[in-house]
C-alpha cells in the first residue's frame, strides 16, 4: 500500500509538472507582449530616429550596425516569445488568451517582416526622412489598426484568465 501512495504521490509531481502553471501562462501569453505593444508607425519612427546598435555580448559593449539588422534581430526576439506561447499547452480556460496570443505576435511578426525592414531599408539607404514618415504611415495604418483590435482583445482575455486563475494583477503591495 505505501508503494501504491510513492507512485501515485510521483505521478501527480510529473503530471503537475509537465504544464505551467497560471501565472506562467498569463507571462508568456499577456506579459510577453508588453515588448510588442507599441507596434505600428510610432515604433518604426522611433526605431529608425535612434543610432542602430546592437550589443556585443563578448565586448560588453554596442556595435553599429544597420537597421535592417535592427529590426531583423527584433523579429528574431518576437518569433522567440512566439514559440514559447506555441508550446503551451491549450486548456479550456487559457485558450482563447493563448489564440489571442498568438495572433498578436504574429500580426507584429508578419509586419515587421514586410514593412519595418522595407522602412529599414529605406532609411539605410539614405532616404528622405519625410518619404520613410509618409511611407510608414501609407504601410502601416491598417496593420495598426488590426494589431490594436487584437492586443486589446488579448488583454480582455489575459483579465478573465486572471481573475479566474487567482491571478493578482494589481500594483498594490501586499501588507
Amino acid at each position: 500500500m505505501k508503494r501504491i501512495v510513492v507512485f501515485l504521490f510521483f505521478l501527480f509531481v510529473l503530471v503537475s509538472c509537465d504544464s505551467p502553471a497560471p501565472l506562467e501562462y498569463y507571462k508568456r501569453c499577456v506579459l510577453n507582449t508588453v515588448y510588442v505593444q507599441h507596434y505600428g508607425v510610432t515604433e518604426i519612427l522611433d526605431i529608425l530616429g535612434k543610432p542602430p546598435l546592437k550589443y556585443n555580448e563578448s565586448r560588453r559593449n554596442f556595435d553599429t550596425v544597420n537597421y535592417q539588422q535592427v529590426v531583423k534581430d527584433k523579429i528574431q526576439y518576437e518569433q522567440e516569445l512566439l514559440k514559447e506561447v506555441e508550446k503551451l499547452k491549450v486548456t479550456t480556460d487559457a485558450k482563447n488568451m493563448i489564440d489571442a496570443s498568438k495572433e498578436v505576435l504574429n500580426i507584429a511578426v508578419k509586419g515587421e517582416q514586410d514593412f519595418y525592414l522595407q522602412l529599414a531599408k529605406m532609411k539605410d539607404d539614405k532616404t528622405d526622412a519625410a518619404a520613410i514618415q509618409s511611407s510608414a504611415f501609407r504601410l502601416l495604418e491598417n496593420p495598426e489598426k488590426d494589431f490594436q483590435r487584437k492586443m486589446d482583445l488579448l488583454w480582455g482575455y489575459g483579465k478573465m484568465y486572471a481573475d479566474a486563475n487567482g491571478i493578482d494583477l494589481s500594483l498594490e503591495k501586499k501588507k
